[in-house]
């Protein structure tokens, strides 16, 4: 069962993603496989986190937004902040 990854380990991730170091393709399996066991983690801001970023995902893959959209969408989860709920999410 893969290690259950950190916030900041998600967020480097992401940010590989958006200065095209990996291919959206590389970052969704790498979520997918990384985030398989993560609600056993007790980390709050993970879920919030990872949750945010499929969401997004999902609105991407749906058709719903471009990949520069997307991209748009996804890089303010690279800080460290609090994540914005899923409703605020598709503003």
């Amino acid at each position: 069962m893969p290690r259950i990854p950190t916030e900041e380990v998600v967020r480097r991730k992401l940010s590989q993603y958006l200065a095209a170091k990996i291919s959206l393709r590389q970052l969704n399996a790498w979520l997918m496989e990384s985030t398989q066991a993560f609600d056993r983690s007790p980390d709050q801001g993970l879920h919030e986190l990872v949750y945010a970023i499929k969401l997004r995902l999902a609105e991407y893959t749906s058709c719903h937004w471009t990949e520069a959209v997307l991209r748009t969408k996804l890089t303010p989860l690279v800080s460290t902040a609090p994540v914005d709920s899923p409703e605020s999410a598709l503003k």
